[in-house]
């Protein structure tokens, strides 16, 4: 058996995209496969919060974009479950540090992911 070392570099486009691989790969560590639509509400909810207005703006993306949720229902239903697993903190509806640090939507976030697979 051999072993590989694979240096690359990936550039993405905005810093939505970067947090969602973050997510991701944070999330898969711990034995959770989170579609798209998951990952846009927890970027959703950790730059807008969880207010009503969050909710709209999902909404509104899913018009036209088929990785957002579509409806009020299904985002409670995808809140509770981020819930359960760990994602959304339980005693102050924020996103874990442990999946996302705490930045803003003008941050730069620059990210090093060494994996391996053994």
């Amino acid at each position: 058996m051999e072993n590989y070392f694979v240096k690359d570099t990936i550039k993405l486009e905005s810093l939505r995209d970067v947090l969602k691989l973050f997510i991701k790969v944070k999330a898969k560590s711990k034995g959770y496969n989170l579609s798209e639509a998951y990952l846009n509400l927890i970027v959703d909810f950790h730059f807008y919060g969880f207010s009503k207005d969050t909710y709209e703006k999902h909404l509104t993306k899913s018009l036209t974009d088929k990785t957002y949720f579509k409806s009020e229902a299904t985002i409670d239903n995808s809140k509770s479950y981020l819930k359960k697993i760990g994602i959304i903190e339980k005693d102050n509806y924020v996103i874990s540090s442990e999946y996302l640090p705490a930045l803003k939507e003008t941050d730069k976030f620059h990210l090093t992911l060494k994996l391996y697979h053994d």
